[in-house]
């Protein structure tokens, strides 16, 4: 497997659905729909998970976070103390592993085909699969100083980086977001408490 790995992309196969532009449709439409579906679920998740409050200085928490998204796999591209501000990109599996991008494939390729089979037919759905290039994982993390704690503000995002003439999803399923989102804020506690600060 592609140690580029994954922000996770829905594509469908050239090779048995080749020729037939009446598939072709009904391929798009699978593709629209998980991109409607996904985007709403993912939407979600950076709402619920995104945001942690920390009785930690803004100065350890930035440089916290962005030894934590180094490690991870993420370039930094930006970065803006004053602001609170870091712009990161990494390459899927980013910040997961291989082995957790393929449990992450396991758990979604099933559920995907399920929600598209009423839709489109059980053929088509089964020409849906979860694959493992193609993507940048984009992160942006906010810091606001407050009287009493530091909010930190994470939203994660998939953007798919392949080629345009195939059938594919923007957005990366659920399951891969929320793991992400959960180990960036993981490492960065433990690598927090290294620099001994101190949490609510």
């Amino acid at each position: 497997m592609n140690g580029n790995f994954y922000k996770i992309v829905v594509f469908f196969l050239f090779v048995l659905c080749a020729g037939c532009a009446g598939q072709i449709s009904q391929l798009q439409r699978g593709a629209n729909i998980l991109d409607d579906t996904w985007k709403v679920a993912n939407d979600n998740l950076n709402k619920t998970l995104g945001t942690r409050e920390y009785k930690i200085s803004k100065k350890e928490a930035f440089n916290a976070m962005v030894i934590t998204l180094t490690e991870l796999g993420f370039i930094i591209e930006n970065q803006d103390y004053e602001t609170g501000f870091i712009l990161a990109k990494g390459h899927a599996p980013a910040p997961l592993t291989n082995s957790e991008g393929e449990a992450v494939k396991e758990i979604e390729e099933p559920k995907l085909r399920a929600l598209l089979a009423p839709e489109i037919g059980e053929f088509s759905a089964n020409c849906f699969f979860i694959g493992l290039n193609y993507y940048d994982n984009i992160v942006n993390v906010h810091m606001l100083e407050r009287p009493k704690d530091l909010q930190i503000s994470l939203r994660s995002l998939y953007q798919y980086k392949g080629d345009t003439t195939w059938i594919h999803s923007q957005h990366g399923p659920p399951t891969a977001l929320e793991h992400s989102i959960k180990k960036i804020w993981n490492t960065f506690e433990k690598t927090a408490f290294i620099q001994e600060g101190t949490f609510k």
